[in-house]
């Protein structure tokens, strides 16, 4: 689902043969291991909590970009060529209000709109913070994220995953230390008018978005020489995939509407590892008489069954075990089963002995007033999540 709120799955079969092409790659680095030869270098990076640098996005005739995160130079601070960048990024979009309503005027941030706004979005690799063009991480994806009841959408969630991207010298734009990865993003319809926007996050009153629901991750692999056509990765990696669900189900009428859908056990991380988790999950609305929000994030918890992260709830839980922001869309009627696809990646901060798992949280609500029957919203098969582990950061 490169967008939430209408998915290619098309690009989530790509990402099957991807993970089909890493796991031999991930037996190639076993081997290389054995014999002692030289070893590609990793360096994960992610950007730092809320990330957004806009609250809201224009919605223009005409597709306009803007940038909405940008990863520093100081993340992967030393592009060179015969690097391979593997790029993704996520994001949480929330339409505008539909009507004016004076008892709840403080809930809108521009001016109201009835219509669907088609959503863009694209990675570029800049030197500029505010650069919309560049070289080309991803391709541009756009769907429509729908604002008419009663299949209104209001919450869409955007995930961009795209093959790796060799650097040239050719198509290096920026002088090693100073190039950022800019996420660029648009909002259009032709019925838009000046005022009209989409919240970069959710809703929390007109001052307000709650934000901390975008990233741009990034995997850069140096092989031992640069001229490489396509590095391997490094020695010692491995690799997990778990394709069975932990639940088939989470109902909407008891709490706490939270669990975990996959888990990988990983044992005596060590502090420098890095990982890197990718997710795919397919949930159903199709029984029920009204929509549900749906949002997911991938953590590093100290159990199977536990949906936090190891620090649990609080400021520095980023940093030591949420490998992606939660976000999500509202599923409706119309699109579903609503894929989900999550992609992330974490520097382990300290020595973990024995037993940690990477785990896949859904999390479920209500949207609409509470209806009679069976509140279940099904988790599907053909989901899976995997998760590789390199060794720790080197130099160059």
């Amino acid at each position: 689902m490169l967008l939430g709120i209408a998915v290619d799955l098309r690009r989530a079969q790509v990402g099957l043969v991807a993970a089909c092409g890493l796991s031999l790659a991930i037996a190639a680095a076993a081997a290389g291991e054995e014999t002692g030869e030289p070893s590609s270098k990793v360096l994960v990076a992610s950007t730092e909590a809320s990330a957004e640098t806009l609250q809201t996005l224009p919605i223009t005739r005409e597709a306009r970009g803007e940038v909405v995160a940008s990863l520093r130079p100081d993340a992967v601070p030393d592009l060179q060529p015969g690097d391979q960048l593997e790029v993704s990024a996520e994001v949480e979009v929330t339409t505008d209000c539909l009507r004016r309503n004076r008892k709840r005027e403080n809930e809108c941030r521009g001016k109201a709109y009835r219509f669907n706004p088609r959503i863009g979005a694209r990675l570029v690799l800049n030197e500029n913070a505010g650069a919309i063009e560049g070289v080309p991480l991803s391709p541009r994806t756009e769907s429509s994220c729908r604002q008419r009841l009663t299949a209104r959408e209001h919450h869409c969630y955007i995930s961009l995953t795209s093959p790796p991207v060799l650097v040239s010298e050719q198509t290096l734009p920026c002088v090693t230390g100073t190039c950022r990865i800019n996420l660029v993003m648009d909002a259009s319809n032709p019925q838009a008018r000046r005022g009209n926007v989409v919240l970069l996050g959710g809703n929390k009153g007109k001052e307000k978005v709650k934000q901390d629901k975008a990233s741009i991750d990034v995997v850069r692999i140096r092989p031992p020489e640069p001229s490489e056509a396509s590095p391997s990765l490094p020695n010692g990696t491995t690799v997990d995939l778990t394709t069975e669900p932990m639940i088939d189900g989470l109902s909407l009428d008891h709490p706490p509407r939270k669990a975990v859908v996959y888990s990988q056990r990983l044992e005596d991380l060590r502090e420098g590892d890095q990982l890197a988790a990718r997710a795919r999950m397919f949930t159903g609305i199709r029984q029920l008489r009204h929509n549900a929000n749906i949002s997911a994030r991938i953590v590093l918890a100290d159990g199977p069954l536990n949906p936090n992260p190891v620090l649990g709830e609080g400021e520095m839980a980023k940093e030591e075990g949420e490998i992606t922001e939660n976000n999500g869309l509202n599923c409706t009627q119309p699109t579903t089963p609503c894929v989900t696809v999550k992609a992330g990646v974490l520097k382990v901060e300290r020595d973990y002995p024995g037993s940690l798992y990477i785990n896949l949280v859904l999390s479920v609500g209500r949207v609409g007033g509470r209806a009679p029957g069976d509140n279940l919203v099904t988790v599907q098969d053909g989901g899976h999540l995997e998760v590789v582990r390199y060794p720790a950061a080197q130099k160059g």
